[in-house]
């Protein structure tokens, strides 16, 4: 999964800088730090073991990123 995001500034200067960073996950289990994003390029990946994918479907995983 990648996550977008767009800023008018030029991307060349600090101000047009996009980095992204999760600042929380809910659901906190099986773990906390179930995932993690590159901060370049948005593509969120799972670092850690237990999701089970016949669980995960029937749950939603939301992001606080900015």
């Amino acid at each position: 999964m990648t996550v977008t995001a767009v800023d008018k500034d030029d991307p060349k200067t600090p101000n047009g800088m996009l980095r992204y960073k999760i600042l929380s996950q809910n659901p906190q289990s099986p773990s906390y730090n179930m995932f993690t994003i590159n901060n370049r390029t948005g593509a969120i990946i799972t670092v850690a073991a237990g999701l089970d994918r016949e669980d995960c479907c029937a749950t939603i995983c939301r992001f606080g990123y900015e």
